[in-house]
Formats: C-alpha cells, sequence, structure tokens
C-alpha cells in the first residue's frame, strides 16, 4: 500500500563539508512500499518510509549518504523517544532518497501512542564530515500513527468526555475479538467496560479458555451495560471465570436494563461471576424476572456468599422459598434489652412485648430480659446488634442503614441478635450435669439446667429450652439444638 507523500518543501541552508545542503522532508509511507525495502513478516512491523530530496548549493544531490533519525517529543528540546537510528549507504538519485525508518523498533513500541511527535534527521554525504543535523524537526502526521492499531499498539491519552479509542459500527457488534490468550484484560480504569446502549448483546463473549471478562481494578464499575434487547452480558464458554472483578470503587457488575437476561454464563470451568472487592455492590439487578437464575447438571454450587468478616453474607426483603434442605441453618430475630443488666452471650431470654421496628430489617423488634421463672423463654442470646449504615445500598440508590450482628455482651436499651432455632451455645448453672441428649431448660438468671424427664412438671415443660449436643466447657457454655417449643 502507498500513502500519499507529503512535501514539507523545506529549503534549509546548513554546513556541511564547506558547502550549502538542503533537504526537503517528505512525509512517511508504509514499508514496503514501491521506491522502500519490502518487508515480508506475517505482521506489517513498525518500520515506515521516510522519503526526502537533498540539495547542494541549490542542486539535487547525487550519489550515497549516511542519513540519523531521532524521535522526539517536542519541536525544539523535549525529551528524546528510543533510540537513534543510523542508516547507512542511501543512494540517492537526483537528489531523491528513500529510507526505512524504525524498521528494527529503535523508536520501541509505545513511540507511537497518540501523542505527538517529531522526528529529528541529520545527514552525511561523505566519511570524513560528521553528521550535520538538519532543521526544523519534521512533525509526524497521520501514517506512522497507523501502526497505533497494529498487534500490541499501546494507546495513551487524556480524553476528558470520551474514550482513548471509540468504535462505531451501524452493523453487527461494535468490538469484535478473537484471541488464543486474554480476549479483553482492564488492569485500571474508572469504568472497566462501559455500554451505554446495544440492540443485542451489550457484551458478548464465546468462548474464553480463561476469564470470559477480567477487571483488575475500577474506579467507578467493573463493568457497565445501560440498555441492551437481548442480555446485557453473555459468556458462552469460560475455561475459569465467566466474568471477573479483582475491586471496584463502586459497582462491580452493573445491567441497566436488558431485553433478556441480564447477565447469563453458558459454561464457566471457575466461577461464573466473580467480584472480589466492590465498595457499593459487587452485582446490582434493578429489574428483572429472575434477579438470578442458575441452571444446568454441571453445576456444583449455584451461588457461593463467603465473604470474610461480613456484616450480612445476604439480605433479603421478602419472602424466601427453598426447596430442599439448608444445611446448618439457625433462625434468629431481633430484640432490644428491657432487662436492668446485661444480656450475655448464651443466656436465654423471655418476651416481654414487642415494639415497632425502625430500621426496616423486621416488622416488629421483640421485647426481652433474662429468664426467670414464671416467664417464656423463646430464645437464646447470640450477640448484638449494631446499626451500620450502607451508601446507596437502597432500592433507590439511598443510604440505607442496617442492624448488623457483632459479638458481646448488650447493655440495658440496647438491640440483641436472639437465636430461636438451631445449634446454639447456652450458659448453663454452674456445676450442671448435662451430657449429650439431655433436654436443656430455663433456669433463673437466663441459665440453663439438666431436665429430670421423671420428675419433671408443667413448668419444665413449658421453659424447655431445646436438646444438649454435648457436655458444658469450661466457660459454662453447651451446645444445644434450640428449639423453643
Amino acid at each position: 500500500m502507498r500513502f500519499s507523500r507529503l512535501i514539507l518543501a523545506l529549503a534549509v541552508a546548513i554546513s556541511c563539508i564547506s558547502l550549502g545542503w538542503a533537504l526537503a522532508q517528505g512525509g512517511a509511507e508504509p514499508a514496503g512500499s514501491g521506491e522502500g525495502p519490502a518487508l515480508l513478516d506475517a505482521s506489517v512491523g513498525r518500520g515506515f518510509t521516510y522519503q526526502g530530496y537533498l540539495t547542494q548549493n541549490g542542486a539535487p544531490q547525487d550519489g550515497v549518504c549516511d542519513f540519523r533519525f531521532k524521535l522526539w517529543d517536542a519541536p525544539t528540546g523535549g525529551n528524546q523517544i528510543g533510540a537513534t537510528q543510523t542508516v547507512t549507504q542511501v543512494a540517492l538519485a537526483d537528489g531523491r532518497f528513500t529510507a526505512l525508518v524504525n524498521d528494527a523498533d529503535s523508536f520501541g513500541p509505545t513511540a507511537f501512542d497518540g501523542s505527538a511527535r517529531w522526528l529529528e534527521v541529520a545527514a552525511r554525504c561523505s566519511i570524513a564530515s560528521d553528521f550535520t543535523t538538519l532543521a526544523p524537526r519534521q512533525a509526524l502526521r497521520g501514517v506512522p500513527y497507523a501502526l497505533g492499531l497494529r498487534p500490541g499498539a499501546v494507546i495513551n491519552g487524556d480524553i476528558a468526555d470520551g474514550g482513548v479509542l471509540t468504535l462505531s459500527n451501524s452493523a453487527d457488534n461494535g468490538w469484535a475479538l478473537k484471541s488464543t490468550s486474554g480476549g479483553i484484560t482492564v488492569q485500571t480504569a474508572r469504568d472497566g467496560v462501559w455500554v451505554e446502549t446495544a440492540q443485542q448483546e451489550g457484551f458478548r463473549v464465546e468462548t474464553a479458555a480463561i476469564n470470559g471478562y477480567a477487571v483488575g481494578t475500577a474506579g467507578l464499575t467493573g463493568l457497565y451495560v445501560g440498555t441492551s434487547g437481548n442480555d446485557g452480558v453473555a459468556v458462552d464458554v469460560s475455561g475459569d471465570d465467566g466474568v471477573a472483578v479483582g475491586q471496584a470503587g463502586s459497582t462491580g457488575f452493573n445491567v441497566g436494563a436488558a431485553g433478556e437476561d441480564g447477565f447469563h454464563v453458558g459454561l464457566a470451568g471457575g466461577d461464573g461471576l466473580s467480584v472480589g472487592n466492590a465498595q457499593d455492590a459487587g452485582v446490582r439487578v434493578q429489574n428483572a424476572a429472575t434477579g438470578l437464575a442458575v441452571y444446568g447438571d454441571q453445576t456444583s454450587i449455584g451461588v457461593l456468599i463467603q465473604p470474610d468478616n461480613p456484616d450480612w453474607a445476604a439480605v433479603f426483603h421478602g419472602d424466601v422459598q427453598i426447596t430442599g434442605s439448608c444445611t446448618g441453618c439457625r433462625l434468629a430475630t431481633i430484640g432490644v434489652n428491657v432487662g436492668t443488666r446485661p444480656l450475655r452471650p448464651g443466656d436465654i431470654v423471655a418476651i416481654q412485648g414487642v415494639s415497632s421496628s425502625a430500621g426496616g430489617q423486621t416488622e416488629i423488634v421483640w421485647q426481652v430480659a433474662p429468664f426467670e421463672p414464671g416467664l417464656t423463654p423463646v430464645g437464646v442470646v447470640a450477640g448484638r446488634m449494631e446499626p451500620v449504615t450502607y451508601d446507596r445500598l437502597s432500592a433507590d440508590g439511598q443510604p440505607a442503614e442496617y442492624l448488623a450482628p457483632r459479638p458481646g455482651d448488650v447493655a440495658p436499651g440496647g438491640m440483641v441478635d436472639i437465636i430461636t432455632y438451631g445449634s446454639a451455645q447456652v450458659r448453663v448453672q454452674p456445676g450442671a450435669a448435662i451430657a449429650a441428649g439431655d433436654r436443656v431448660v430455663a433456669a433463673a438468671g437466663g441459665q440453663g439446667r439438666s431436665m429430670n424427664v421423671t420428675t419433671a412438671g408443667a413448668a419444665d415443660m413449658l421453659s424447655s429450652i431445646g436438646v444438649a449436643l454435648g457436655a458444658p466447657d469450661a466457660d459454662g457454655l453447651v451446645w444445644v439444638l434450640v428449639n423453643g417449643h
């Protein structure tokens, strides 16, 4: 391919071997044009053809000359980009010459990253002379910058209202990519990938050997799809994670509206969706017939939520239906300590009434106090509840306050985390002889004791709290299957 030559027609008088030289410098052409050396590589390479016109005292120069090329980031002064390249034994005919510049990648792989560049040329037409720098430096225009889209290209920029690379296609895909290694990798970005509107899939990966889509760190959203006619994000086959977001300043994964699935993974060797760290929501689903659907006979774990030291592993507003068993599940509720002394984890509490919920997590809050004879036990203290404010956690994106479970005692008037069903540690009377299988009943001071089934009366039956799973430990706590009445 041959590009139009840009002749700047400079006639600069300089001193060289006591003769006047002038250089009319032409535009750069792709390597392999008719006048320059041909490159036979499968890739186009990084070299480009430089054409010029050299005169001596106004007459065209003939013979052989050497040329030296330097790349700069400014027309004068500035910083040199890459190394200096010398091209020797360049033939001149009627003053015209052609030299292949940067054929060995002397300027470096990131030389043409979108920033302005200037080429400095020096000539030597006698081995007895030194190189003479020709002025001014020549601004490189569009042709060498065609290298910016070759394999391995790096594009840098500071674009306030757009991207350093914008693709517009009125036909099918905005971006079609085939790769045996990384498809799209975003290491650090404000928004990892942003799709405003797509008539079909917002973002689609057919097959990936490792991750379908990976974001290392994003200042805001790891992956955002505004509106999609079909799937917001679709990953058909992925060797490891379908979508992986390492860290996001806001939402790890956000699909605003999708005509079909907001996020679809056909088959993933690892996680369908993995979010490492998001300051806001790891995954946000605004409106969907099914917020999250996991199918397939090759699915080992449909949904895995395993955060370190979470306030809540999950928060559900509304009823939850489970078909099958709930392994390790406990039922708990929120109460308030209306007693006169602090409640300790393991204390058995009795119901005193209810009050309206202020946090919105439950319709009512149980009013509880340490169990005493004559009262009705309703559960065991697991710890205290602490109000925590989460930014943009509510449906309208505004801050929301939740009560989160915390270890420790509960002062009078404090909020209580109460286990009403499931395995819990119960504080028992000092020296209580309790063995696995014994029925545990509530006793004075909110402590437990073993029920004597041969002498138990109605009061013992009504104060039963559950079945012991073992013997008390050194702290006077015993694991009990709490099941109340």
